[in-house]
């Protein structure tokens, strides 16, 4: 249905609509790709919010350089065919689009290919320490304020009055609320602000240090970094400035802030993008010692050699390749 109503609205080349492994019913999630961006803008701006048969679309636009292979070719890696996909703050993609990863009938080691052809394997994925779930992440922040000597009893009492209504407000916002999750944005974040009016220049990120610029860390290496035209090159996208911070993409995510995200992990663990040693799933919890949220600010070499254990499966092995105590522990 999806297929036809977009199909009115621009020249399609292709259409993926998911379905369910065991029903092979729709899961009301499609992938249409475009003859030209206009008509991508035009089938979005058509039918973004319509209701059909009683259902809201939703829709937006993802913009695809076509280089993912490339990107998967050009890696310095012995074996190519491997992909592990890395969120940060918890983002990831909860679907993976089908013409990527191909058919999921069996849940052996799938194989897909990219769109220039390229054969990979989702090998695994990392999820790092961020907000997925701000119903219980927001009541603990003034308990956390609190736990850390960083505010005062009172002053705890008096910020966890928000509480009750954030609570609320996030609970209106769910997993796929529009507007309702803006107000809980604007009501919840007021809990954050009060903790800040009375911890000064103190980093959020970091409680035992000071904030160093707007965004409390000096990022100008990694702009500069990824900015280098071999970089960008390597990375295939296109002749555009790296921010750390786009003013530009930052209002256009303040949706998504508050919505409930943790709904979609089990459905990603058992159905997406793992198939490995015939369904089997290996978990790994692990910790960067001396680090805040920021942890490759923090500890550089640390979250690398993390990294580096986790692509070659060994994150419980004692031994480290980098000559510190502790760079890595509880895995």
């Amino acid at each position: 249905m999806e297929k036809r109503v977009v199909r009115v609205l621009g020249v399609v080349a292709k259409a993926t609509v998911l379905k369910d492994r065991a029903t092979r019913q729709s899961r009301g999630v499609a992938f249409i790709l475009f003859v030209s961006r206009d008509d991508a803008i035009k089938a979005v701006k058509g039918i973004d919010k319509k209701v059909l048969n009683g259902r809201t679309l939703r829709a937006s636009v993802a913009a695809d350089n076509g280089r993912a292979s490339e990107f998967i070719r050009k890696k310095v890696y012995k074996d190519k065919s491997r992909c592990y996909e890395c969120g940060e703050e918890g983002h990831l993609s909860y679907e993976c689009p089908r013409n990527f990863l191909g058919a999921r009938e069996r849940p052996v080691a799938k194989k897909g290919r990219g769109p220039g052809g390229g054969t990979v394997v989702i090998q695994g994925f990392a999820i790092g320490n961020g907000l997925t779930d701000p119903g219980i992440q927001y009541a603990a922040y003034a308990d956390y304020a609190l736990d850390m000597g960083i505010i005062t009893q009172s002053a705890h009492d008096r910020i966890n009055k928000i509480l009750r209504l954030c609570e609320t407000a996030i609970k209106l916002c769910g997993t796929y609320g529009t507007i309702s999750c803006m107000a809980a944005y604007l009501v919840c974040n007021t809990i954050f602000s009060a903790i800040l009016a009375r911890v000064g220049d103190m980093n959020y990120y970091d409680i035992r240090k000071k904030c160093e610029g707007s965004l409390c860390y000096n990022f100008s290496n990694l702009e500069k970094f990824l900015n280098q035209k071999s970089v960008r090159d390597v990375l295939g996208v296109r002749d555009i400035d790296f921010v750390s911070c786009s003013p530009t993409v930052y209002p256009t995510v303040l949706m998504d802030w508050m919505r409930n995200l943790e709904v979609g992990i089990p459905t990603l663990l058992k159905e997406s993008c793992l198939y490995m040693l015939e369904n089997t799933i290996l978990y790994v919890t692990g910790l960067v010692h001396n680090a805040g949220h920021m942890v490759p600010m923090d500890q550089p070499k640390a979250s690398l050699e993390m990294l580096k254990r986790w692509m070659q499966g060994s994150l419980s092995e004692s031994k480290s390749s980098v000559s510190s105590e502790n760079l890595v522990s509880s895995m």
